[in-house]
């Protein structure tokens, strides 16, 4: 969710941001969880795709990973000490809905959006 929403704020802003998502604990090639895609749906933004596990390749490729809390933001520093200078916490803290109902997907979005906005906006004043 939070690839599509900051691709999507980022299309609109007119802020050149490549974004992708990837987990540390993801099952490869796994679809989304259908009440993600619906609550993208329902916002009037078509995401299709699968899951992806991050790798060592993508934090050395991007500028910025973020995690989606603290938590996960130490296990990526653990994971890849060498590019600590690159891993954020993700500007809001999120809820993980894994496994709930396509309510909680629509709180995590909203708790996404916020944080999105954030990073879109450090983007285009060049403090990203």
């Amino acid at each position: 969710m939070a690839q599509a929403l900051l691709t999507n704020a980022a299309k609109k802003n007119n802020v050149k941001i490549e974004a992708l998502s990837a987990g540390l604990f993801a099952q490869e090639s796994e679809p989304y969880s259908a009440n993600a895609l619906f609550a993208l749906k329902n916002r009037g933004i078509d995401f299709d795709g699968s899951a992806r596990k991050l790798s060592k390749k993508d934090i050395e490729e991007c500028d910025a990973a973020f995690g989606m809390n603290t938590g996960i933001a130490r296990e990526m520093c653990a994971r890849f000490p060498e590019y600590v200078e690159k891993i954020y916490v993700f500007p809001k803290e999120i809820s993980d809905p894994f496994g709930k109902g396509l309510s909680a997907y629509e709180n995590c979005l909203e708790e996404i959006k916020s944080g999105v906005e954030l990073i879109v906006k450090a983007v285009s004043e060049n403090k990203l």
